[in-house]
């Protein structure tokens, strides 16, 4: 009886995996629509603006050059969709392709295809947002080996605004049993799980992958960290706060401990290529921010006709009100080549 349900787990994650994966592939522009080698006349393929590289029968796939990679709850959904206005830009299929986190061996082809009318000659730039990349443990080594040359756009937010937004959206979008737990509960209960699992010791053995099962705890009425206690590696598999679960309410915290998501990144990529913007600022004077995030990308000035919010949630302010976070824009992150967010590697 046991190894029938076994199975029967195994037989509905494949086709839940080959759902997500379809509703990829509905996404993806014909490969007979590709980049053809002989277009692009004198170039050389390294001159061209965006990575490319053969796929056989004179086609080439073409990557992004720029990445909006976090944080969750920042604005990039808004970056994305201003972007996607730009004449200089390469319009894409879907926000969140989310190759460098689950269909990355879908390969470079595969990815390539995510991308419309790519011209080999016209400058236009590629790119996509997806914010779970920031915090999934092997994006930074996975783009590093793609696109050593892409440029990261990172969107931050004052970190308990953006943990009680996560919050809501995961009451909107996610189990319903979510909002039978408060908040505080669950950032207590977070913290907790922190202390259990030992976080950050150097004692802690690093473990193999490991996911979890999240709907199993909403059908035991557990607490939504309910399985950390019995799996540390299961929900937080590297001694620290970064994790693969792709479920929009967990980690309330982790997801708002920065410096650890970037870390990775800023090991891999110089300062050059990485851009910080303040959700705040964003917010509050989006037409200066983007015309920043052109110059970043070397694309010419555009005139918006609006600014309109997306992915935008109404929900009562937290209480108590936290103390708002940047009053004023830091130095480091209007600049298109900002000063350092973190301290300087030893």
């Amino acid at each position: 009886m046991m190894n029938m349900t076994i199975i029967i787990i195994v037989i509905i994650m494949c086709f839940s995996r080959k759902a997500s994966f379809n509703f990829e592939r509905n996404n993806l522009v014909s490969a007979d629509s590709l980049p053809v080698l002989g277009n692009m006349g004198e170039m050389k393929i390294e001159q061209y603006r965006n990575p490319c590289y053969p796929v056989g029968g004179g086609k080439v796939a073409c990557l992004p050059s720029y990445l909006i990679i976090g944080a969750m709850k920042c604005g990039t959904t808004s970056l994305d969709y201003y972007l996607q206005d730009h004449p200089s830009i390469v319009k894409h299929s879907l926000k969140e392709i989310r190759f460098f986190k689950k269909f990355y061996f879908s390969g470079i082809e595969w990815y390539s295809r995510h991308f419309k009318d790519v011209d080999l000659t016209d400058g236009r730039l590629i790119g996509e947002a997806t914010p779970g990349y920031l915090r999934w443990p092997g994006a930074p080594d996975r783009m590093y080996l793609t696109v050593p040359n892409v440029k990261l756009i990172v969107a931050l937010r004052d970190p308990s605004f953006r943990s009680y937004s996560q919050y809501h959206h995961a009451i909107r979008f996610s189990d319903p049993e979510y909002a039978n737990h408060s908040f505080e509960d669950l950032v207590e209960e977070e913290l907790q799980i922190f202390k259990h699992c030992n976080m950050y010791s150097e004692n802690r053995p690093f473990p193999s992958f490991a996911e979890f099962d999240y709907k199993k705890w909403f059908e035991e009425k557990k607490l939504f960290y309910g399985e950390c206690w019995k799996n540390c590696n299961a929900c937080f598999p590297y001694r620290d706060s970064r994790h693969y679960t792709d479920y929009s309410g967990f980690g309330l915290l982790s997801k708002s401990l920065y410096y650890e998501q970037i870390q990775k990144f800023r090991e891999l990529f110089p300062e050059k290529q990485i851009m910080y913007i303040s959700y705040e600022r964003f917010t509050q004077n989006p037409s200066l921010v983007m015309s920043e995030l052109e110059d970043f990308l070397d694309i010419p000035r555009f005139q918006y006709e609006s600014f309109p919010k997306q992915n935008n949630n109404t929900y009562p302010p937290p209480q108590p009100q936290p103390l708002p976070w940047p009053q004023s824009q830091p130095a480091s992150l209007p600049s298109p080549q900002p000063e350092p967010l973190l301290q300087p590697h030893p």
